[in-house]
């Protein structure tokens, strides 16, 4: 799953349940203006990739545009498109204001990049691929403060009445701060046994177990595989084991 994608997941369930915190600056957000020329592509990409589902304010010549009718907004890429109905010049700019939480998400994470650069033996530019710092780390994503833990397990089972098999085993625990305010533990468990022929587990929706909890002082998410308990009165009591559905 994106980052971006798994971002906006958080925001849709914690922010409707936090009426009045975004007027009040008090779930950790900033505002951010960019300004935006047009262009041909008809595609534009803000500068910060947590931005806060339905906050975005965009004004051309000086007017507030309204969504779904003037422009398109593009929560997955962080981007939005201009209804061709719309009349501007390519001349015209864009200024568009949105909030954003604090977590340090970069919009890219790569180890290497295709750098053109200059050539003084052939005369001429070449294309020359350059590593990206130290390249990607659980810490450039999450920071220092998330603590991780697992075990992976390989083996093999043979016998005089069996083939040959091989057994695969996988325990993860990740938990931490994403930021001041938000905390996550997550929990993943895949039990592959035996190791089929035609590979091992790659996606999040094969894995056996999965549990993820996102926690802040005023809502708690729960996502995955997890034993729900709630008692209301004498009668009422709820007692599921919840299994999650990607």
């Amino acid at each position: 799953m994106k980052l971006n994608r798994l971002f906006i997941l958080i925001s849709f369930f914690i922010v409707p349940a936090l009426p009045g915190i975004l007027a009040q600056n008090q779930y950790n957000t900033e505002v951010v203006t960019d300004t935006i020329p047009i262009n041909f592509e008809n595609k534009y990409f803000i500068s910060k990739v947590s931005i806060i589902p339905f906050s975005e304010k965009i004004i051309l010549r000086n007017t507030l545009l309204q969504p779904l009718r003037d422009f398109r907004f593009l929560y997955s890429e962080a981007a939005f498109t201009l209804s061709d109905s719309l009349p501007y010049s390519i001349f015209d700019t864009l200024y568009i204001t949105y909030q954003t939480v604090k977590i340090s998400l970069k919009k890219e994470y790569r180890k290497r990049s295709l750098v053109i650069k200059y050539d003084p033996e052939r005369g001429d530019t070449i294309k020359v691929v350059e590593l990206e710092g130290s390249g990607l780390t659980p810490e450039s994503i999450f920071g220092e403060g998330m603590q991780k833990s697992g075990t992976l397990i390989r083996g093999f089972t043979v016998g005089t009445t069996k083939d040959f098999s091989l057994n695969s085993g996988l325990r993860l625990q990740l938990s931490g701060k994403l930021s001041e305010d938000i905390e996550v533990v997550a929990a993943l468990t895949d039990q592959n046994t035996p190791i089929q022929p035609e590979g091992n587990t790659e996606q999040l929706e094969e894995i056996d177990k999965v549990f993820i909890q996102v926690q802040h002082p005023n809502a708690t998410g729960t996502f995955g595989d997890y034993q729900l308990t709630n008692r209301n009165g004498e009668f009422g009591v709820i007692n599921r084991k919840l299994k999650r559905k990607i």
